[in-house]
C-alpha cells in the first residue's frame, strides 16, 4: 500500500526572517528550510 502524505517546506522556527529592502516579502537567500507536514493530512488517528 503506498501512502501519499502532504509535506511543505517552511522556514525553520530557530531562524529569525528578514524582510526584503523592498519590503514585498521574506529574504529566503541562504535561510535554513525544514519539512513541515500539512495540518490538513489525516493522522489516522480517533
Amino acid at each position: 500500500m503506498k501512502i501519499l502524505v502532504p509535506v511543505k517546506r517552511v522556514i525553520d522556527y530557530n531562524v529569525k526572517p528578514r524582510v526584503k529592502a523592498d519590503g514585498t516579502g521574506v529574504d529566503l537567500a541562504n535561510v535554513k528550510m525544514s519539512a513541515r507536514r500539512s495540518p490538513w493530512a489525516r493522522t489516522g488517528r480517533s
